[in-house]
């Protein structure tokens, strides 16, 4: 593990818990100065609440440094949201770390795949999904129809 993570842990967290809305304030920061408005991309908390969904906090001792979440997109495909890390620790693997967190709760509520939207002012989010086995495909859903959505997916149970 990269210096300073051995000490990094992941726990699910509530998605209205006030340490949460510290980091999504954050992420839609940095969102609206790449993108504008980002209202159309906030999502309602029981999203984070519903069966097969999680939403978790990386730590490192008592401070919140990521997050991210798995919701149902459908029966089998579960999609990763809220991917942020604190910009202290990006280039350390935490991503990474979240991410493969994220993808193991995915198997174990029976997800065969996985599928991210990402954006195109997001090189590094994007370099992450695909270092991570993430193949692009066709915007779906509510970005098919966005000109600066990138979207992946990748299987991590055969189905």
């Amino acid at each position: 593990m990269p210096e300073n993570l051995d000490k990094l842990v992941i726990y699910p967290e509530d998605y209205e818990s006030p340490v949460s809305n510290i980091l999504i304030n954050r992420m839609y920061q940095e969102l609206t100065s790449l993108y504008g408005d980002t209202a159309d991309g906030k999502f309602p908390p029981l999203d984070f609440s519903q069966p097969k969904s999680v939403f978790v906090i990386a730590w490192i001792q008592s401070q919140p440094i990521a997050c991210g979440a798995v919701v149902p997109l459908a029966e089998e495909i579960g999609e990763i949201k809220r991917m942020f890390v604190e910009s202290a620790w990006r280039g350390r693997g935490v991503a990474k770390i979240v991410l493969a967190d994220l993808e193991r709760r995915a198997e174990i509520f029976g997800y065969c795949s996985l599928r991210v939207e990402t954006g195109i002012y997001q090189p590094t989010a994007i370099r992450l999904y695909e270092s991570a086995g993430y193949q692009s495909i066709a915007a779906y859903g509510r970005y098919a129809k966005n000109p600066v959505s990138v979207c992946f997916e990748k299987q991590i149970i055969e189905s």
